[in-house]
């Protein structure tokens, strides 16, 4: 079984949007997939009004995914964060963790869990000065 027939049949197993969001990005996939995902389309019958559609749809996703992952803890926050690490409690910051990393925010992320360490030794040092003085 040569290549693209392997790819042509991973590809008739694949959803309508994932075909979609292989055709849309051409530059992410090698040519035999891309022309594995098109043969999959005309094979399925989907006329361009669907591809129209899908495509737009796939780049609302890649929009979301990128203005996640740009985004970062305004000032504030980190402030916040570093005064009050223990305010959100555990659960808390599970929870912030899992909400944000499950939208692909990981430079929030690294925000967060920097300025929330930041805050813990800080609050560390100054009960190990207090108990010594």
């Amino acid at each position: 079984m040569s290549r693209l027939e392997q790819l042509r049949e991973e590809m008739s197993q694949r959803s309508d949007a994932h075909l979609f969001a292989v055709v849309a990005h051409p530059e992410d996939w090698i040519p035999e997939a891309v022309q594995a995902a098109r043969a999959e389309i005309d094979r399925r019958g989907l006329s361009q009004e669907e591809t129209i559609a899908a495509e737009a749809i796939v780049q609302a996703d890649d929009d979301r995914k990128k203005k996640y992952a740009s985004m970062r803890l305004p000032t504030w926050a980190k402030v916040l964060i570093f005064l009050c690490p223990v305010m959100p409690g555990l659960m808390g910051i599970l929870v912030i963790y899992l909400y944000f990393s499950s939208r692909g925010a990981t430079a929030l992320i690294k925000d967060y869990m920097r300025w929330l360490l930041y805050g813990l030794i800080f609050y560390a040092v100054l009960i190990l000065i207090l108990s010594i003085v």
